[in-house]
C-alpha cells in the first residue's frame, strides 16, 4: 500500500464540489457573504491596528513621507 496522494488538486476541487453541492443556495450565498465579511475586517485589523504597530515596532518598513521643512513648502 502507497500513501502517495495522485491528482491532489483534483482531489480538492471534487471535495470542494461535493460540499457544496449538498448545500442550498441560500446556505452557499450565505457562506460566500461570512467570508466576504471576514476578509473586510482582516484587512481593516492589518491596515488600522496590525501594519501600523509593524512599523513602529521595526518589522516592516514603512512607506517614505514627505515633510515640511523650515522654508514651508513641500516638494510636488
Amino acid at each position: 500500500m502507497t500513501d502517495d496522494i495522485k491528482h491532489p488538486v483534483a482531489k480538492v476541487a471534487s471535495a470542494g464540489a461535493v460540499f457544496l453541492g449538498g448545500m442550498t443556495w441560500g446556505e452557499v450565498a450565505s457562506m460566500l457573504a461570512a467570508l466576504y465579511t471576514a476578509c473586510l475586517i482582516i484587512e481593516w485589523l492589518w491596515k488600522r491596528v496590525l501594519k501600523p504597530l509593524a512599523q513602529r515596532r521595526g518589522w516592516i518598513k514603512g512607506k517614505p513621507r514627505e515633510f515640511l521643512d523650515s522654508t514651508g513648502s513641500a516638494p510636488l
